[in-house]
């Protein structure tokens, strides 16, 4: 993200929308499809009271990997 100075996240802005927003410059090397499992997952284990199992938990550090890697 250091190489897009223009690509801040606001307060306003929800991870799915940043991180869709920057598929256009520094993530463009990932599909949309890889950004919405992500969040989904993100958001289950931020806002969703149910349990975040430890399968979830593999899945998200999986496809955090994944984004960290493009």
């Amino acid at each position: 993200m250091r190489q897009e100075p223009s690509l801040k996240r606001s307060a306003n802005d929800n991870i799915r929308h940043f991180l869709v927003l920057a598929l256009a410059g520094p993530i463009s090397g990932c599909g949309q499809k890889l950004i919405h499992q992500f969040c989904d997952l993100y958001e289950h284990a931020r806002h969703d009271p149910n349990e975040f199992s430890e399968e979830d938990y593999q899945a998200y550090t999986k496809l955090l990997h994944k984004l960290v890697d493009v």
